[in-house]
């Protein structure tokens, strides 16, 4: 993250606006998804950065399986009760792994309707 990140805010001092005004889609999986998520909900370059440290420091320590209260703290004191579909630009897609069923089953998570939703197709 700290060299993407610096990468992000090198852009954003060329192109002289927000990163999250740069682009029309955001995608992200893991930490990365929760970043595209900070990115997209209008949180600077250096916030996320902020975030993927803590995230480090105090979710990610230990051995897996991670507890997850720090995790859902975490997050709920970043994003407070902001929800995915609450954010209409740009387009996000978290691709995760809903590892609460057997076998594990991979969800692209987004705040858009599916092609399908679109055209009425179940």
């Amino acid at each position: 993250m700290p060299f993407i990140s610096r990468m992000l805010k090198s852009m954003e001092e060329i192109w002289g606006i927000p990163i999250n005004n740069c682009f029309d889609w955001i995608a992200g999986t893991s930490t990365g998804g929760i970043l595209a998520l900070a990115l997209a909900s209008g949180k600077s370059v250096q916030e996320c950065q902020n975030l993927y440290f803590q995230l480090k420091d105090k979710v990610f320590i230990d051995s897996k399986p991670y507890d997850t209260k720090p995790l859902e703290e975490l997050l709920q004191e970043s994003f407070g009760t902001l929800k995915m579909y609450d954010i209409s630009h740009p387009k996000v897609i978290v691709t995760a792994t809903m590892a609460d069923r057997t076998p594990p089953d991979l969800h692209l998570f987004r705040n858009y309707p599916s092609p399908q939703q679109i055209v009425g197709v179940r």
